[in-house]
């Protein structure tokens, strides 16, 4: 890169002044690479808006546009962080690299584990929390998901077998409510990974609108259950 020479000189004790300055832009002779005329030094325009750095290796001025200098935590506000300053442009798969939340990086400081919920920490939560109840396609072979619908509900309208669950999850809990339709009399057999007290399913309740509660432990491969009867 070019140094940076003017015919604008200056000795010890010399007083700088507004012309002195003047004639050292007016005059200086700067490579392009790094500052290409004097309107750079004075004008605004917007996106192309930069600072001064002077570069010891280049011997010159370099611009440095605002994106590439440093940010102190002092320098980060709310007004920055506020929803309409972060865009999903600047926080997509791209821009967050493994990098920049990996252990080092993100430490307790910065994060609120007083207002967040976390993995490895006891926490008591001081509003209810719970899982949305889902209701099962009802057919005479009745899936259930365990990853998208921990607890669920399925109104029986015939004699029907609830398949083997997927997305089981060791130690997870997974609760089934199953009731009778209006016709009442509906039969409800277990798949293979379904296992009971005793080694025996129950007989669910046939009274028409009645209700049973099932709850499951998933210990691995099989859903240990039990079940509360004749609710509503």
């Amino acid at each position: 890169m070019a140094e940076i020479s003017t015919t604008q000189s200056f000795a010890d004790g010399d007083t700088v002044t507004a012309a002195k300055l003047n004639n050292i832009t007016a005059n200086a002779s700067v490579g392009a690479e790094i500052i290409t005329n004097r309107s750079e030094l004075t004008s605004v325009d917007g996106a192309a808006d930069f600072v001064l750095g002077y570069d010891t290796s280049a011997a010159g001025l370099r611009k440095i546009k605002p994106d590439n200098l440093p940010i102190a935590n002092g320098a980060i506000t709310s007004a920055k962080l506020a929803d309409s300053a972060v865009t999903t442009a600047k926080v997509n798969d791209s821009a967050i690299t493994t990098a920049k939340i990996n252990n080092a990086a993100v430490t307790s400081a910065k994060v609120d584990t007083a207002g967040v919920a976390v993995l490895g920490t006891a926490q008591s939560f001081t509003t209810a929390h719970g899982f949305a109840a889902s209701t099962l396609v009802e057919g005479t072979s009745i899936s259930w998901d365990l990853s998208a619908n921990q607890v669920a509900r399925v109104t029986l309208a015939g004699n029907r077998t609830l398949a083997n669950p997927t997305n089981k999850v060791e130690g997870n809990v997974y609760i089934l409510t199953v009731k009778q339709d209006g016709t009442g009399s509906r039969t409800l057999s277990f798949d293979s990974d379904y296992n009971f007290a005793g080694g025996t399913a129950p007989t669910l309740t046939t009274t028409a609108n009645k209700a049973d509660v099932l709850t499951f432990v998933c210990e691995g491969t099989n859903l240990l259950g039990v079940a509360s009867q004749s609710f509503l």
